[in-house]
């Protein structure tokens, strides 16, 4: 999601989004991207911030999995392999929508 459709969605531009959704890497995940690294340099939201979960099966988690490795720059194999399960962990262990 970029800057620009935030930007045009708040300002109510014509044919923009009523809602924006973003995507978000769990505390978990960001973690496992990098364990050496101890906590994590920036600022988490807190769950409670997060108004929708989406749910998704098995196969949307390949697909992600997939989709991450598009970005080669940012990613590398080894850091999707140790993304994947703690993210799968942490998605099977929420099992409510809030909206």
């Amino acid at each position: 999601m970029s800057n620009i459709v935030t930007q045009l969605q708040r300002a109510g531009a014509p044919e923009a989004p009523e809602r924006v959704f973003y995507m978000n890497l769990l505390v978990e995940s960001m973690r496992a991207m990098n364990p050496q690294r101890g906590e994590l340099p920036l600022t988490v939201p807190q769950a409670k911030y997060f108004t929708v979960l989406v749910p998704f099966t098995p196969e949307d988690l390949r697909a992600s999995e997939r989709a991450m490795a598009c970005h080669k720059s940012q990613l590398t194999p080894e850091v999707i392999q140790r993304i994947a399960p703690a993210t799968a962990r942490l998605h099977r262990s929420q099992t409510k929508n809030r909206r």
